[in-house]
């Protein structure tokens, strides 16, 4: 017997969940203009960004469970230290070309591309 209309439709339902969830933070670190060009949950920040960022805010330096994939929480050496997901990187190679540095998080041994 094949499964029930109701059932298929909940196991669809499951499928594009999991799938939206594991494709969060594809645009983290873009350059980016507005909201919609990120992905959902994340904004596009602007002031002290140069070119914009996609990213979400965070709650604690260094902290990677609050941020999508592999990103890390970071803050910025100016806007009075705003929180944010940003990308590890190894050094400058790893971040927006001549925009963004690698910097390390303070009381971490992890680097962060941060403008």
């Amino acid at each position: 017997m094949g499964r029930s209309p109701m059932k298929k439709t909940l196991w669809s339902l499951l499928l594009a969940v999991s799938f939206a969830l594991s494709c969060q933070g594809t645009t983290l670190g873009n350059a980016c203009t507005v909201d919609s060009e990120c992905e959902y949950g994340q904004s596009c920040f602007l002031t002290g960004f140069p070119g914009g960022f996609c990213t979400r805010g965070c709650t604690r330096a260094g902290g990677p469970n609050e941020c999508p994939g592999r990103a890390v929480c970071s803050s910025t050496s100016t806007q009075n230290g705003t929180l944010f997901c940003t990308t590890a990187c190894n050094d400058d190679n790893d971040c927006r070309g001549g925009q963004y540095t690698c910097g390390e998080i303070a009381g971490t041994t992890l680097k962060a591309c941060r403008p």
